[in-house]
Parts: C-alpha cells; structure tokens; sequence
C-alpha cells in the first residue's frame, strides 16, 4: 500500500480540452495512471477531499471512481479507500503534434561528438573480476586518507559557525592559490603570482575555457597527433578546426612556417598519449614562432609530477618570457580522481576575461571546502610527501609494468620508454585485424587496456592501432597476471605465428 501526501493531476489542461468536468477529471487521472506518473498500490484521496482540492461536486468524482474501477484501474474496499490496481507503462503519452527544437550552432557541433568513454562493458564489470590497464587512475591503496580527512573536517568545523566569505570568489580559495604559486616555482621552476592562477573543475574545464575564449569559427589550431581527445573535441565544439601534426621521437613535429594559426595546443613534459618529451630545441622554436605571430601556447602539463629518473626540461612556461603560455595543471592525478581541483597559470592579459568566463557558468567557487582542506594539506607538507611516497612506489610499477611488456608482448607491440607518467604507450605491429582480435578474446577473459587508435587525428582509412597500458592503480600482482594473460591469450589464437 502506498499513501500518495500530495496528489496532483494536470486538471486545468484537460478541462481546456474537454467540455464536461467529469470528463476532464476521468481522462486526467487515467492518463497519470497508464503512463506510470501514479503507479500500481497509492492510494487516491477521498471523493470528498479530491472535490474540495479541485473545487468540483462530489457527485463528479464518484462518477470518475466509479468508471474508472469498472475499466479495472481502480479498486475500492469499504473502510479502507480507493486504490490504483493498474500497472501503467511509464511512458509518456505521444503529443499530437511533434515538432523540431531549434539549437545553437554550438549545440549541433556539440552533438556530433562522440562523448569519451573507456568503461568496461562485459560481465566482469559487475562481478569486479577484471584487470583495467586503465590510464589516468591513482593507486589509493596508499593514500594518506587519515591525514586528508583531518584536514577536511578541520575546514567543516572552522566554517561551520560562520559564513564561507570564499565561496564569493570564483577564481578559488585565496590560500590555495598562493600554496600552487609556491609549489610551482619549487617543483617546476615557474614564477606566477596567486592573481595570475584560477583554480577550475579538473584540466578539461580549463581546456573548454581557454577554447570559447580564444578560438573563432573556422579558426585553425594546432594540435598533437596522436591527441587528447579532449583538446580535439573542445575545439570542434568551438567551432575550429584541428591541425594535427605528427609526434615524433623528440616531440611535435615541426613545420613552423606552414603554421597558419594563433593557438597551440601541446603536453611537452609528456605527450599525451605517446610519453614522447618535446626537447629544448623545439621548445624554443615554438616559442619564437608564438612571439613572431602573435600567437599563444596552452601547455598541459597533465602528470608530469610523477618522475623517475632524469632532470626535467624546464615547462614552456618557464621559457616564455613573452607571457604567451597558458599553464595547465590538475591535481585529480596526484589525490583523487573524484577531486576535481585543476588550475590554469595566465597570462596577465588574460586573468579578468578567464575570470569573467568561468563566472559565467560558477559565479561562485564550487568545491570550496576541498580547495581549503587541499591549501592545508599542501602547507602541512603532506602533499610532498605523498608526492614522494609515490613516485617510489609508481617507479617500481613502472619498472615491472614495461619489463613485463618487453618480455612478454614485444612481438606486437613497439613500447615508447619514458621517464615518467603513469602509462605506457604501444603501436601494434600486427594487422588491424589481429589486434581486433586480440582486444576481444582479451576482454572475454577479463583483461583490457585502453585503446588510443581513435586519439590519431589523421585522415588515413586504415590507422595504426595503438594502445595504452596505464599501471598506477594496479598492483604488482596484478600487473603480472594481466600481462601473462594477454600473452596466454596471443600464443593461443597464434595471432604472431600467421603474421
């Protein structure tokens, strides 16, 4: 039995179509109930409290009840009331007239992408039986979640008798920005000041911004190839058109002089997805071709933090001494994914139009209290140590993770080394066909990995197939088996054998 507090019916409408109330009332009540609106068990109220809510006789209700239980929707029991006995279909009722919303140019560009998923789709999703070569995902297992939580609930106690003054800002938390400004200029050399940084929900927030704000229709950008799909799609989104040039092994290929764009996009420290470092050489050149066209570089700097052998080529940012570099940088690689705390390092020219856009959308900061619980966590020095902690921990990942590659699966794949980052990134060597195959046994059996193919933006029919293996969130143990089992799979179907 179901007791319906507050029973509605969309009265007014069909008295504005039928003639007589009783028909009003009866085609009203027997449409919520077929649709699903009022479901099978509630309760409707008295004849008498339904007449007074809708100022119609008495008389008209018991007609509408009676109908409507001689149809087999309603039951009545003396003492007890009237109930919907009907299962209705949940589906809304087909309007008579159907008609053609008119959208946004924006909008249609919109709905032509394909939104970014790596889910997994097979029955091992449910049973948690699965191995995810994953990318992007932080080992949690070692997270100082003690120390996180006492610096969350310090904030829930300081503001809970006052007022957060902070959430007026939308450029984020004063503190946070100013602990941001230090640790970039200990850990990545660069100079900025806590006006020159706006803290956004995660990169893609940032990415999109800086897109609306500087890309015109039919503006070329230039971009990475292979590509964050993000950046890919921010732009069409836009309305601009990528120009993708190829990723070779010191970085984005170069041809500066056909380069008919304002914008770059690029992820120098570790190209996303290929793990490729865009040496100093070019950096400089990009640097000089940004000054002589009056053009600007958004440099994402998405897990750069996590190195384990070598010295880092100094940021663009760093090098710029033009202020033309747009600095990004997250945190949902180092904590938490589910902590949506990015930043983005401006040029000065830039700060109050980024501000004004991202009020647009958050004319208040979210996430206010985890932007205060980060700035206390940071101050305390507990975010550099569990920097350290676990860039020891992923090195030794890294080191199993792309030994085990080498060893077991070098037959078909190329794997690009790299110094640091969180995944590895593959080319098949095999047929398009093969790797197909092997994608698919390998799922059936529990085991996937995310496949980059679609990140290449060329115009080639038949593409590469390409893979990455990301490691952070496994563990040892599992790494070994997932990569066994690739291997097992591969010998089995002999894919290598007919190559």
């Amino acid at each position: 039995m179901i007791y319906l507090m507050d029973f509605h019916i969309p009265l007014n409408r069909y008295l504005q179509k039928y003639r007589y109330k009783y028909a009003a009332l009866y085609h009203a009540i027997h449409d919520e109930i077929v649709t699903g609106k009022l479901k099978k068990g509630i309760k409707l109220p008295s004849t008498r409290q339904l007449a007074n809510n809708y100022e119609i006789s008495r008389g008209i209700v018991n007609q509408v009840y009676e109908m409507l239980t001689a149809e087999g929707y309603l039951s009545s029991e003396v003492g007890k009331g009237t109930f919907i006995i009907y299962e209705g279909t949940q589906k809304e009722l087909q309007p008579s007239h159907t008609y053609k919303i008119r959208i946004s140019d924006w909008a249609q560009r919109l709905s032509k992408l394909k939104a970014h998923s790596d889910s997994v789709t097979s029955a091992y999703e449910k049973e948690k039986k699965y191995i995810h070569f994953k990318v992007g995902s932080p080992d949690l297992s070692d997270f100082p979640f003690k120390t996180w939580h006492r610096c969350l609930y310090a904030q829930i106690r300081e503001t809970a008798a006052q007022s957060i003054h902070d959430m007026n800002h939308t450029e984020g938390y004063l503190p946070l920005r100013k602990s941001i400004s230090h640790h970039l200029l200990k850990t990545r050399g660069i100079q900025s000041t806590p006006e020159e940084i706006i803290i956004v929900n995660g990169s893609m927030q940032a990415i999109a911004l800086c897109s609306q704000l500087l890309i015109n229709p039919e503006d070329k950008v230039i971009v990475e190839n292979p590509c964050y799909k993000g950046i890919h799609q921010a732009i069409k989104a836009v309305g601009g058109i990528s120009i993708p040039m190829n990723v070779e092994k010191d970085g984005i290929q170069l041809q500066i002089n056909n380069w008919e764009s304002k914008l770059v996009f690029l992820t120098p420290s570790r190209q996303y997805p290929t793990g490729v470092v865009l040496n100093l050489s070019k950096r400089q050149k990009i640097l000089e071709w940004a000054q002589k066209n009056n053009a600007l570089i958004i440099e994402d700097d998405y897990d750069s933090e996590f190195r384990f052998r070598g010295r880092p080529i100094e940021p663009l940012k760093v090098l710029d001494h033009q202020d033309r570099v747009i600095y990004i940088g997250t945190f949902s690689k180092t904590m938490k994914t589910e902590l949506r705390i990015g930043y983005v390092v401006l040029p000065k020219q830039l700060v109050q139009l980024f501000h004004h856009s991202k009020q647009l959308y958050e004319p208040y900061a979210t996430g206010i209290l985890e932007q205060r619980a980060l700035s206390s966590f940071i101050n305390q020095g507990n975010y550099e140590r569990h920097l350290r902690k676990m860039t020891r921990l992923y090195q030794s990942k890294h080191l199993m993770c792309l030994n085990m590659l080498k060893s077991k699966l070098s037959h078909l794949f190329m794997f690009n080394e790299s110094d640091a980052g969180l995944h590895i990134y593959g080319k098949w060597l095999l047929s398009s066909e093969k790797y197909d195959i092997l994608k698919q046994k390998c799922g059936e059996k529990g085991v996937y990995w995310t496949d980059s193919t679609n990140m290449d933006l060329s115009s080639h029919s038949h593409k590469q197939r390409t893979a990455c293996f990301g490691f952070s969130h496994l563990s040892i143990e599992d790494i070994k088996i997932g990569i066994n089992l690739i291997a097992s799979i591969e010998e089995t179907h002999h894919l290598f054998d007919h190559a």
